[in-house]
């Protein structure tokens, strides 16, 4: 699977990494899977993305687009954050894509920032230890 997780209850954060060919529909499904548990509301998000056989679509703007707006339709406290790691120049331009998107989006409250490294990314999440996927 593409989008492989962890949900770490002590920590209240759920870690993803995506890795292989990653497709807009497996992201979208990741969001609907993960983000429809209500004893995750609030809870912060680490992703990293690693996607060496990214499946890029020419409408990858309205993919990204509309995955902000069924992940903003789930935050739930304005002070959860989702950081997202990207080394890889064509991920990180995405990544920091579907950031806009997310700011645009009326109905969001989570804080959203991209990174390079994953220390960068813990930092700001303020969570210790090892990322565990």
């Amino acid at each position: 699977m593409p989008v492989k997780y962890h949900i770490d209850h002590e920590r209240r954060t759920v870690f993803a990494k995506c890795d292989g060919k990653l497709t807009p529909g497996e992201l979208f499904r990741y969001q609907r899977d993960i983000w429809s548990m209500p004893e995750l509301a609030g809870y912060d998000e680490f992703v990293e993305i690693i996607a060496t056989d990214m499946v890029v679509p020419s409408s990858v703007g309205l993919d990204l687009r509309g995955l902000a707006e069924l992940a903003a339709s789930s935050d739930a406290r304005e002070d959860a954050k989702l950081a997202l790691v990207a080394q890889d120049d064509l991920a990180f331009g995405l990544a920091r894509m579907y950031k806009l998107y997310r700011k645009l989006e009326a109905r969001g409250t989570r804080q959203v920032e991209v990174f390079r490294s994953r220390q960068e990314a813990m930092d700001w999440l303020g969570v210790r230890g090892d990322v565990p996927v």
